[in-house]
C-alpha cells in the first residue's frame, strides 16, 4: 500500500505538477493559468481566515465525517490532519502567497500580504517543528540569494558580497524564527488560553538537546542514502526505510 501510494503521488507530480509548473514559469502572465490560480488561492485564504477566526475565539469547526478543525489538547492546530501536515499546509501556501504578492497587479498585493500573515499564523500554531525549521532556513536562503544578485551592492567585490549575503541570510532566518514565536504569543494573548492554563502549560520548547531525537534519525537517514549505489540512485522503499534507520541508529 505504501509503495502504491508513493507511485501514485510520483506519477501525479511527474505527469501533472512538474510540466504545469514549467509551463507556468514560461508563461507567467498567461490568463489561462493566472486567474484560476488567483481564484483558487483567494478561496483557500478565505477558508484559512475562517479557521483562524474560530481558533482565536476558542471554538472548533466540526466536520460531517466526525473530524474537526481547531486547537487540540496539546495546543497545536489540527486542520483535520496531523499537526505536521498543518505545518506543511501553512509552509506551502506561505510561499505561494509570497510569490503572488511579488508578481501580481498592485490592487491584489494587499490580499496576498494578508495571506502571508495568515499562513505564518497557521505555521506558528501548528507546533510542527519540522515545518518551522524548514521555513526559517528557506527564508534565510531566499534572502541571501536575493541579496547576492542585487547588482548595486558590492558589485565589484564578490568576496564582500558573499559575506554580506550569508549575514543577511542568517539575520532573516533568526527574524523569521522569532516572528513565529511572536505570532504564537499573539494567539495566547488574544484567546486568553495562557491566562486560563498558565505559562507552564502553554510554553513550547523548540530547541532541546537532540531535537526530540531528530538528530539520530537525520544521521541514520543520511547514512541510508549512501549505504550502496542502489540506495543512492533509486532510494529506499517506504517499507524498507524503517529497517535501514533501525540498523544505523541502533534504536
Amino acid at each position: 500500500g505504501a509503495n502504491r501510494s508513493s507511485l501514485f503521488d510520483t506519477t501525479g507530480q511527474i505527469l501533472i505538477l512538474f510540466p504545469l509548473g514549467c509551463w507556468f514559469a514560461r508563461h507567467r502572465d498567461a490568463k489561462e493559468m493566472r486567474w484560476p490560480l488567483h481564484v483558487f488561492t483567494i478561496g483557500f485564504l478565505i477558508g484559512e481566515i475562517y479557521i483562524l477566526y474560530h481558533v482565536f475565539t476558542n471554538s472548533v469547526i466540526s466536520l460531517a465525517n466526525g473530524g474537526g478543525i481547531g486547537i487540540t489538547g496539546q495546543l497545536n492546530l489540527s486542520i483535520h490532519c496531523h499537526y505536521n501536515t498543518t505545518g506543511l499546509w501553512g509552509y506551502c501556501f506561505l510561499f505561494l502567497c509570497f510569490y503572488l504578492a511579488a508578481t501580481t497587479v498592485k490592487w491584489l498585493k494587499p490580499v496576498y500580504i494578508l495571506g502571508i500573515i495568515a499562513n505564518l499564523m497557521i505555521l506558528a500554531l501548528s507546533q510542527s517543528r519540522t515545518a518551522q525549521y524548514s521555513n526559517c532556513l528557506a527564508f534565510g536562503l531566499c534572502a541571501g540569494v536575493w541579496f547576492f544578485y542585487q547588482n548595486k551592492v558590492f558589485d565589484k567585490n564578490k568576496i564582500q558580497k558573499t559575506i554580506f549575503s550569508v549575514l543577511v541570510g542568517i539575520a532573516v532566518t533568526a527574524v523569521t524564527y522569532f516572528l513565529t514565536q511572536l505570532f504564537y504569543k499573539i494567539y495566547l494573548t488574544v484567546s486568553g488560553i495562557e491566562e486560563l492554563l498558565g505559562k507552564d502549560a502553554t510554553g513550547r520548547v523548540f530547541f532541546d538537546e537532540q531535537l526530540s531525537g531528530r538528530t539520530d534519525l537525520w544521521i541514520a537517514s543520511f547514512k541510508s542514502m549512501f549505504v550502496d549505489a542502489r540506495c543512492f540512485f533509486f532510494g529506499v522503499s517506504p517499507v524498507g526505510i524503517y529497517s535501514r534507520m533501525e540498523e544505523f541508529s541502533g534504536q
